[in-house]
Parts: C-alpha cells; sequence; structure tokens
C-alpha cells in the first residue's frame, strides 16, 4: 500500500470508532499515519494521512484504536473489509472474506469479555447450555427421504382406483372446507388441510419446514382433444 495514494480502506463496526474524535473531520489512529471516518450507520473508513509511510508485501502493522460500548465476542465484528482506489475496482480483504470469522482471534480471557467492573456474564459452555433448556434425546435419526416425482396418466379406456386408502383431497384455504368435504365423502376418501405459509409447508396446520426454497408443488392440467384423453400431473419438486 502507497503513502500517498488514495485508497480507503471500508468496513462495518456495530460499535462507533474512535466517538469522542471522529466527528467533524474523522480521528488519526495512533502514530500509523492512518485516519478514520465515520461516512453512515456502521460504515466505517481508515484512509492514509500525510504521515503514512506505506506498507510493503507481508509487512505488518499495528493500529489501535478506541470503540463506543464493548465488543464482546467474535459476532460482534463484521467480515468482508474492502479495499477502493480511483483506478480500480473495489477489491475484499482476502483474510476478512466469508463468514467464518477466522481472523478474528479467540475470546479466551475475562478481559476480553467483560463489559464493566462488576459484570456477572461469562460464556455458557455447552453442557451449560442444555441444563438451561429443556430437551429430549429423540434416539437415532430416522431414515430421510425426498418426495419422488410421479406422473399419472388417465384416459377413457382405464379405471383409477381412488379407495384404496392412500388418496386424499388436499384444500389450501378454509373458505373450500365445505367442497372438500362434499368431494371426499363422495369418493369417499379422507380430507387434508395443505397449509401454504409464507416460508412453511404445513399439514393440518402444523409446519414441518421452515424453508420456503426446499419443495414446490407443480400441477399441470392437460387436456388433449384426441382421443379425449385428459392428462393431470402433480409432483414435488426439490429445490438445491
Amino acid at each position: 500500500m502507497a503513502g500517498n495514494a488514495a485508497w480507503e480502506l471500508q468496513f462495518c463496526s456495530i460499535r462507533l470508532l474512535e466517538p469522542n474524535r471522529i466527528f467533524p473531520s474523522g480521528s488519526q489512529l495512533g502514530d500509523s499515519g492512518l485516519w478514520v471516518h465515520h461516512t453512515a450507520g456502521c460504515h466505517h473508513k481508515i484512509v492514509p494521512g500525510d504521515g503514512f509511510q506505506g506498507l510493503s508485501p507481508g509487512e505488518t502493522l499495528r493500529v489501535p484504536f478506541y470503540g463506543e460500548h464493548w465488543v464482546v465476542s467474535r459476532t460482534d465484528v463484521m467480515p468482508n473489509w474492502y479495499v477502493v482506489d480511483p483506478d480500480s475496482e473495489p477489491r475484499v480483504v482476502s483474510s476478512t472474506s466469508g463468514e467464518t470469522l477466522n481472523w478474528v482471534r479467540a475470546f479466551d480471557s475475562e478481559n476480553k469479555w467483560k463489559r464493566q467492573p462488576g459484570d456477572r456474564y461469562d460464556p455458557y459452555e455447552w453442557d451449560e447450555r442444555l441444563s438451561m433448556i429443556d430437551y429430549r434425546d429423540l434416539g437415532d435419526v430416522g431414515v430421510p427421504f425426498l418426495p419422488t416425482p410421479y406422473d399419472l396418466d388417465l384416459s377413457s379406456s382405464s379405471r383409477l382406483n381412488i379407495r384404496t386408502g392412500d388418496w386424499r383431497v388436499a384444500f389450501a384455504t378454509e373458505d373450500i372446507r365445505n367442497e372438500a368435504e362434499y368431494l371426499a365423502g363422495k369418493c369417499e376418501v379422507r380430507k387434508m388441510l395443505l397449509s401454504m405459509c409464507l416460508k412453511n409447508i404445513g399439514i393440518d396446520g402444523n409446519c414441518f419446514h421452515t424453508r420456503s426454497d426446499i419443495f414446490a408443488l407443480e400441477i399441470d392440467i392437460i387436456k388433449k382433444i384426441a382421443g379425449d384423453v385428459v392428462m393431470i400431473k402433480a409432483r414435488w419438486l426439490v429445490i438445491n
């Protein structure tokens, strides 16, 4: 990094940096020759000042700064810091890339997670967390399954038996319950409420999955004039 270039290191900090000195024109970071500025919200930027001598490849520069309030866990630090300058595209600093926060050192002592004198907070160990919640050991996980796409072709020359015990009349909203009950009664099959929530798909009102991008229901009703054949296709789609 050149000392006289117009680059900027931009990043998000949930705590305002140098709160007593950053306004209105930024704050110098120790004797590093770097300045920090607040732009908006959590967004900050570090820029070189007149005293910045530059950095050679592989060289390290320690820059102290003061943050308002506290940072008491690794997840208080935001990832994906990036460098911009007028002559190139913005680039994410590779060591800060992604959500793993591997570049943030461990909070492994009290002086790193205590917010103030007398603070009684200590991070929970996994066994302490389990002892504080109501949980049951459900044993081994069952065999997972995925709905298999299925096509059914019907014609006037064949018959379909729906009284096998595994057919259901499904309806999506309560305002057509009467129609569903009538149809189920005529066909001698059971009815089923298929609840399509914003981010859930449920049966009998109980949502069994909380993601909307896993399954999709596709129904096509096609009438072929030739041969008076009616084709109904319904299948569950598994979306990766």
